[in-house]
């Protein structure tokens, strides 16, 4: 018999649209009947979302210090 620790191990492939056509159906049964599994897929499509309206973060242009490095090199 599953556990809600198994079933929640499936959330993140059923998010993605990458579980099993079987699972799938399993997993929709069991949160249509468990509030905690619910739970814990709102909360992974909250963070989900989140990331999705994020700015991606600025990086530094690294060229110019590793060419100064490599023409400073022996």
């Amino acid at each position: 018999m599953m556990t809600c620790a198994d079933y929640r191990r499936w959330l993140s492939p059923y998010v993605d649209g990458v579980l099993e056509p079987e699972r799938h159906a399993e997993l929709d049964g069991h949160l249509r009947d468990c509030g905690s599994c619910r739970q814990g897929l709102a909360s992974l499509q909250g963070m989900l979302q989140t990331l999705r309206t994020m700015e991606p973060p600025e990086t530094p242009d690294l060229v110019p210090g590793i060419r100064r490095t490599l023409e400073a090199a022996p």
